[in-house]
């Protein structure tokens, strides 16, 4: 006959406690951070030579917008978020696309330089067109980026990846 072997805990052993299973984060959606924008953004302007560079046929496309400084952002670069709108006939905004930012300023008051992205969306996040900017302030010089930039994209993967998941909405100032 087959032996059996029971082990029992012993007397002094505590039950474990059972404990609740960490609250998963659920991701905001673009809706949620447009919404956001809109009712706590500063008024803003996109001017030209960027609202060029980005496609409007403007000079200057107003925008309401929230960033992170650059010193409180874990990469050392300051992002923006602008929402792009239009007023209707009773003066309503309505938004209208995102562009999302990035900027890094190096260098001394003598010779700063910038090394900056920007990135045009429509609402749901569908990527219109792109710009790289560096160099010297004074002597930047930008370039358009097409949607399909493998540049562009793998920025737009960290700026989607910060705005949606990543950072606390309260800590974005106009």
């Amino acid at each position: 006959m087959a032996a059996m072997i029971v082990s029992a805990a012993p007397a002094s052993a505590k039950p474990k406690e059972k404990t609740k299973p960490a609250k998963k984060q659920v991701a905001r959606t673009w809706k949620v951070l447009v919404d956001h924008v809109m009712k706590k953004g500063g008024e803003d302007s996109i001017k030209a030579p960027s609202a060029r560079t980005l496609g409007y046929d403007s000079n200057e496309v107003f925008a309401k917008s929230l960033g992170l400084d650059q010193d409180k952002s874990k990469d050392g670069r300051e992002h923006t978020i602008f929402i792009v709108y239009e007023k209707d006939d009773k003066g309503a905004l309505i938004p209208k696309e995102m562009v999302l930012g990035s900027i890094r300023v190096t260098g001394d008051e003598s010779e700063k330089r910038i090394d900056s992205y920007r990135i045009r969306t429509s609402l749901e996040g569908t990527i219109i067109r792109g710009m790289h900017a560096s160099g010297i302030v004074g002597e930047v010089v930008q370039e358009s980026l097409q949607p399909d930039s493998p540049k562009l994209l793998s920025i737009f993967k960290n700026e989607k990846e910060l705005h949606l998941n990543t950072i606390d909405l309260t800590t974005l100032t106009p």
